[in-house]
């Protein structure tokens, strides 16, 4: 390692999906459901000095995609611009998912094009949550992670790394280490907005998000249409979220100004109580009181110092002055909270950082553990009443130099602490009041075009229904009139049929009639014939042959008569 590099500033961007472990990265040094872009306090490893950059997920639930990469783009601008480049991108991932979802598999997306072919040599793909799976199903998902075309595989062809995270500082720092070995990259989406002077909308990820977008819109929109009740049901939903969102930025912005009335307040009382309290120092140190020892306490089961220790920090190191910290002794309590090894790695970032208690270490203040014992506590104190006494420096200024308690070194770093507290509150109020301005209007538009999208997706159906309306219509009339030809050939048949039918009962009642009169006639021959040959029996007296001509004669008439109503009878 040249000595030019362990100089360097290492800087890691860390991204991925919401509940993937990103907060929890790194042994806890990054805050947890990040809704902006920010660094972690940097630390010290081996030589190198780690600096974390922690970014919202794609699918918070707080922000939209556009607005989660607007936040990521503007910082990534903002630091090349200055000349900051990062030496790896670490990109979380749960073990623990059966299989990457459909919105993972969109962010992961989201993030290739981000960071570019060019960087992927400087991407680590982290598994975490290794312990909520069996050794065996972790691996079989890790195997199907790493040969997927679709998921991690493209990465790793390029020179990226998967490394598995069991939530220890080891494992971390292998992690940080492998990263620090890396010359710094610039990604994708730096080059295209700085170098190409491109709009968010023409990088490569821009365009990826646009489309995955109006797939969504696509979709929804023919839900939508489906079911306009849905949609209704969705803008109302939206619409109490947009409410929620305005109440909870306007809670902010009046929690900002009850802020601002709050340091008034104390200002004041500062002004009333300063006098008091510097009558007392001034009284013991001209009473001739010097201090044998300064006792600062710390909790070790912080994870981290934040801003307001570091400011009471800052402040005691002012009020002491550099002469008196040969009597300072700073005191870590709390260790029944921590395991020895996690508080021990914080022991030594605390010693060995410049921002922290490496100044005063240096300057001859010593750092002692405390367990929460008699013997502990005078073991301090043993140490502290050996030293020679001395005065602090506030007591010098006050009494010696005879400046104003505003004039001392203190409080010109109180004063420089409130006027940054108070810049700090404006800014944030600002910040607020744009958010809320961006929320509402980023609200509309997004609304305006999805409801113009399901209009116009509506048009097209209801023209859609009304061409097939007119057609079927059409297609009716055209049917109809074809039936109507059909059935008058059908009446016309009937008619002619019943006409035909009328004719042939009109004979058929004729040759009845004709028949029975025929009948009638037969009846009366028969008769008559009866009669004559009653009469030829008692005429004795006429000759045989004379009787029976008559008979043959009136025979052979009833024969033609029954010949005749056999042939009507065949016609019947």
């Amino acid at each position: 390692m040249s000595a030019f590099k362990a100089n360097m500033n290492d800087f890691f961007l860390v991204m991925g999906p919401t509940g993937s472990g990103k907060s929890t990265a790194v042994e806890r040094r990054l805050h947890s459901c990040t809704s902006t872009v920010r660094a972690a306090q940097s630390f010290q490893l081996s030589d190198h000095s780690i600096n974390l950059v922690d970014t919202p997920a794609f699918d918070d639930a707080t922000f939209s995609e556009a607005d989660v990469l607007k936040k990521i783009s503007d910082h990534l601008a903002s630091t090349y611009r200055s000349g900051q480049k990062l030496n790896g991108i670490i990109y979380m991932h749960r073990i623990s998912d059966c299989r990457l979802s459909g919105p993972s598999r969109r962010i992961f997306k989201l993030f290739q094009r981000l960071c570019g072919e060019e960087a992927f040599g400087n991407v680590v793909i982290v598994t975490n949550m290794w312990d909520k799976v069996p050794p065996e199903v972790g691996a079989e998902r890790e195997a199907e992670l790493e040969t997927d075309q679709y998921l991690f595989k493209s990465i790793l062809e390029k020179g990226g790394k998967m490394f598995r995270h069991n939530n220890t500082v080891p494992s971390a720092h292998m992690i940080l280490l492998h990263l620090a070995s890396k010359s710094p990259v610039v990604l994708r989406i730096q080059k295209e907005l700085v170098d190409q002077s491109r709009s968010l909308a023409q990088t490569a990820v821009g365009v990826e998000l646009n489309r995955q977008m109006s797939d969504a819109l696509d979709s929804r929109a023919g839900i939508f249409a489906n079911n306009p009740a849905m949609l209704i049901r969705e803008k109302a939903e939206a619409l109490k979220q947009t409410m929620e969102v305005i109440e909870a930025l306007e809670a902010e912005k009046a929690a900002r100004v009850e802020a601002e009335k709050e340091l008034g307040r104390l200002r004041e009382e500062a002004e009333k109580t300063k006098d008091a309290g510097t009558q007392n120092i001034v009284h013991n140190y001209e009473s001739g009181y010097r201090l044998s020892g300064i006792i600062y306490m710390h909790r070790i089961s912080d994870f981290r110092v934040g801003g307001v220790s570091r400011r009471n920090f800052s402040m005691f190191r002012k009020l002491c002055g550099d002469e008196t910290l040969k009597n300072v002794v700073i005191v870590t309590n709390m260790w029944g909270e921590v395991t020895l090894e996690r508080g021990a790695a914080r022991e030594l970032e605390l010693a060995t950082d410049d921002l922290l208690f490496k100044p005063v270490l240096s300057n001859g203040a010593r750092m002692v553990r405390h367990s929460n014992i008699v013997s502990s506590a005078e073991a301090v104190l043993l140490y502290l009443i050996h030293n020679r006494p001395r005065a602090l420096q506030i007591q010098q200024e006050l009494v010696d130099d005879g400046k104003d308690i505003s004039e001392t070194a203190a409080g010109q770093e109180l004063a420089r602490e409130l006027v940054k507290l108070e810049k700090k509150h404006r800014e944030q109020l600002a910040e607020v009041q744009k958010e809320l301005k961006e929320a509402m209007k980023a609200k509309d538009t997004q609304t305006k075009k999805e409801l113009e999208h399901v209009r116009k997706t509506l048009e097209d159906s209801i023209a859609k229904v009304e061409n097939d309306r007119l057609r079927l219509s059409e297609e009716y009339a055209e049917e109809k009139k074809r039936t109507d030809i059909r059935v008058q050939e059908v009446m016309n048949t009937f008619k002619e049929e019943r006409e035909s039918r009328a004719q042939r009962e009109q004979e058929l009642s004729r040759l009845i009639q004709d028949l029975e009169r025929e009948n009638r006639i037969s009846a009366a021959e028969r008769e008559d014939l009866l009669a004559q040959i009653e009469s030829l029996q008692n005429q004795q007296r006429e000759g045989f042959f004379l009787g029976l001509g008559k008979i043959l004669d009136a025979a052979f008439m009833f024969a033609s008569g029954a010949a005749l109503l056999g042939g009507f009878g065949n016609c019947i």
